[in-house]
C-alpha cells in the first residue's frame, strides 16, 4: 500500500479484510480514490469520504458518527496506514455497527494479521478468482 495505490490497486487486501470482519468497510490512499465495500461487493472503486480524508490530513485514528455521506449517521471507526517512518498512506474504516470494535488494537494485539494478509494476497488461486469477476 502506497501513498499513489487506486481503489483496484487496495482491492484484494480489502476484500479479505471485509470477508473476515463482515461489515461495510472503505479504504483510500493519500493520493487516490479507493473502494467501498458492502455485503462482499465493491460498490464504489473511486470512494472517499469526509472522515477517510480527515484521517488522511491528521493521521490519528478517529471514531465519529458522519453527518454526511453514505455513512451518515452511522458509527465509523478510521484508521491511518502508515509507513515505516510513520507518515500516513492510507486510511481504512468501516462501519462499525456495533460500535465495539477498536480497529488499531486488533492490529496491535494480533501483529501476524499483516503477515497471514500478504501471505493470501499472493495466493495465486485468490488472485485467480478475482480476475475472473
Amino acid at each position: 500500500i502506497t501513498p499513489k495505490s487506486t481503489g483496484k490497486d487496495l482491492a484484494v487486501f480489502a476484500l479479505i479484510l471485509h470477508n473476515i470482519i463482515k461489515l461495510p468497510l472503505t479504504i483510500r490512499s493519500l493520493n487516490e480514490k479507493g473502494l467501498r465495500i458492502e455485503d462482499g461487493k465493491i460498490i464504489d472503486f473511486n470512494f472517499t469520504g469526509p472522515i477517510l480524508e480527515q484521517v488522511l490530513n491528521e493521521n490519528k485514528s478517529i471514531r465519529t458518527v458522519p453527518t454526511n455521506g453514505p455513512f451518515k449517521g452511522r458509527s465509523v471507526l478510521v484508521a491511518p496506514i502508515r509507513d515505516n517512518e510513520g507518515d500516513v498512506v492510507a486510511a481504512i474504516g468501516i462501519s462499525d455497527t456495533y460500535g465495539a470494535i477498536d480497529f488499531m488494537e486488533c492490529f496491535c494485539r494480533n501483529p501476524t494479521i499483516v503477515a497471514e494478509v500478504e501471505k493470501c494476497m499472493s495466493d495465486k488461486r485468490y488472485n485467480n478468482k478475482r480476475d475472473k469477476k
